[in-house]
């Protein structure tokens, strides 16, 4: 389970085991009291109006003012990416954390953050893991959509990273073209695809390829879906594309 500390008209949330939530909880922070939330679904990256999450030492994640409106918590909540699962974690009297709001406080079970300080070693060990959960996370819901997409996320388990995800319609390539990208993608630069937010996942439009090897495409047009590391292309599914 990922948890986020925020406050309900605000634009931070504060996870787990960082640093953040220390400034979230300590005495003279800037809310009267956060509440707990949890992650149900991938968080959104979107361009302009919520900064990618725990894409900076500590792991905070802002939420920024757009341009024509405010994403804050309560955004999403509305928009179920979280839930509410407790409330009023400063103790009104000390301003401390109060392990007695948690749900589960009953049966003797303390947040990590109850009379400890995070250290800086474990602030290094809690942030890969974090940012990990939540691509996995992430890739698992993409995986859900679609068996192609599934492949394409899969890869070929060779060192060849060219491989087929079998075949579709010009318009279903592109519908799972939006899902492959996500939520705040833009066009390449090339103009030829969509790229994700988070720079790690590219879709290529349809296009004819008349070299291309027959085991990827009878057709001879195929769409693609990418995968980079370091700005480099590590895997590329073929979608074969009927006319």
């Amino acid at each position: 389970m990922i948890l986020l500390y925020g406050e309900p008209n605000g634009s931070f949330l504060a996870p787990q085991g960082t640093p953040y939530e220390q400034r979230a909880l300590a005495p003279g922070a800037r809310a009267e009291k956060y509440y707990e939330y949890e992650v149900i679904k991938p968080l959104p990256v979107l361009q302009g109006k919520i900064a990618p999450a725990f894409e900076h030492p500590g792991g905070g994640m802002q939420i920024l003012p757009a341009l024509e409106e405010r994403v804050n918590v309560q955004w999403l909540i509305d928009n179920k990416y979280i839930k509410e699962v407790s409330t009023g974690l400063k103790s009104p009297k000390t301003g401390k954390f109060d392990g007695k709001s948690l749900p589960n406080a009953d049966k003797g079970a303390k947040s990590e953050s109850v009379g400890k300080t995070t250290s800086g070693a474990e602030n290094v060990a809690t942030y890969p893991k974090l940012k990990e959960d939540l691509t996995k996370q992430n890739l698992n819901h993409i995986a859900s959509q679609d068996q192609r997409l599934e492949a394409a996320i899969k890869g070929s388990g060779t060192r060849n990273p060219n491989f087929s995800v079998g075949s579709g319609t010009r318009e279903e390539a592109d519908r799972l073209g939006k899902i492959w990208v996500g939520d705040g993608a833009k066009l390449t630069t090339d103009g030829k695809g969509w790229v994700s937010a988070d720079g790690t996942r590219v879709y290529r439009f349809p296009k004819e390829k008349p070299n291309t090897p027959a085991e990827f495409t009878n057709t001879g047009i195929q769409a693609n879906f990418e995968i980079l590391k370091d700005g480099k292309r590590v895997s590329n599914g073929h979608m074969d594309v009927t006319k």
